[in-house]
């Protein structure tokens, strides 16, 4: 959790563009917060996952991370 700190760059990379994240907000909430995953007016990133991270079954929380788009960058084409 420390890694995901305000700020933190996060890259998504697929064959031809990169995607530039940056954290805006983590929390932990109940499943039933959707107000966590509603649409936003700009582009943005998250990430969802089951809290505590070492739970095994229906976790009873989730983690929540929440970053800002903050560019894109085209990458080199795969070699076939």
């Amino acid at each position: 959790m420390r890694n995901f700190l305000p700020g933190y760059p996060i890259t998504l990379k697929r064959p031809d563009r990169e995607f530039q994240y940056q954290v805006e907000w983590t929390a932990v909430v109940p499943p039933t917060a959707i107000r966590a995953v509603q649409p936003t007016l700009e582009p943005t990133l998250t990430l969802v996952t089951c809290f505590p991270f070492y739970y095994v079954g229906a976790a009873p929380e989730r983690f929540i991370v929440r970053a800002r788009k903050t560019g894109i960058a085209a990458t080199a084409p795969l070699a076939h």
